[in-house]
């Protein structure tokens, strides 16, 4: 059975869950499902020119643990943004994740890690960035709460 994570958005009701690829990048999927152990909260950061994308970082441990860039990602396959796809989740490395939640992403830049998720509901994933993008206009601050996904 496919292990999956749950976002859930401040200020928005539903849940969105994410099912993790674990065959496409198994060490990046195992980085996260490790970190998950307890749910993380990271704030989120709607970009402004590239389109229906979002990053979300979390505080830092006191120990430094692997985070890639656009320069130099972790994992083994990353594409540019404008071929993510909807409802792509990227991790970027420790407590950091980067969400490709629409139809519209232009820039053709590397992304900052590999593709670790995808959305069950690309409909769910895709209210929640227009939400995020909405709080984002009017500069007020949205969190995710990401966890692992039981049952």
């Amino acid at each position: 059975m496919s292990k999956k994570l749950s976002l859930k958005f401040s200020g928005f009701a539903d849940e969105v869950v994410v099912t993790l690829l674990e065959n496409e990048e198994p060490a990046c999927a195992a980085l996260i499902w490790d970190e998950l152990r307890e749910p993380v909260k990271l704030w989120l950061s709607h970009t402004t020119s590239t389109g229906d994308y979002i990053l979300a970082r979390g505080r830092p441990d006191r120990e430094p643990r692997p985070t890639g860039t656009q320069a130099s990602p972790l994992g083994k396959k990353t594409k540019h943004l404008s071929n993510l796809g909807q409802g792509s989740i990227v991790y970027c490395g420790h407590k950091f994740i980067a969400i490709n939640y629409g139809p519209d992403d232009t820039e053709p830049v590397a992304a900052p890690g590999p593709i670790v998720a995808r959305a069950d509901d690309l409909d769910a994933i895709y209210r929640a960035g227009l939400h995020v993008w909405d709080q984002h206009k009017q500069a007020r601050l949205v969190t995710v709460m990401l966890s692992r996904k039981e049952g």
